[in-house]
């Protein structure tokens, strides 16, 4: 897991560096994590920058780029719902976030076959 990957690269910090743990997890794991699943998203890896952005969220749930992140893998899916839901609790932390503002458009437009329950079987008997 994302977790693992941290802490295993947290132990290459020296040990006179004196971090309290909370510190050290915030500080350093967070960003490691939002780094990781941008990489992961950028090479369309989308259920592992789901999960890389949970853990980072664990950590810290009020970090509007992770749940940004997370919505676009959400979207990039088709999991529109998730996606939407992730884009409320973000613009809730932060709402003006031009980005976000920007995938809450772009994820408006789209139709999910969810949100749209009438042709989840259309066509199943032709």
């Amino acid at each position: 897991s994302a977790v693992a990957i941290g802490r295993g690269c947290c132990r290459v910090i020296p040990f006179f560096f004196f971090f309290d743990p909370f510190v050290l997890e915030k500080e350093i794991l967070v960003p490691l994590f939002l780094n990781l699943a941008a990489c992961r998203y950028g090479q369309k890896k989308y259920e592992d920058t789901i999960a890389i952005c949970d853990d980072a969220l664990k950590l810290d749930v009020k970090n509007v780029k992770a749940y940004y992140r997370r919505a676009k893998a959400h979207y990039a899916k088709g999991s529109i719902i998730n996606a939407k839901n992730d884009i409320a609790k973000a613009l809730q932390i932060n709402p003006t976030h031009s980005e976000l503002l920007a995938l809450q458009k772009i994820v408006q437009d789209k139709k999910s076959s969810a949100d749209q329950p009438d042709t989840i079987f259309k066509g199943i008997f032709k």
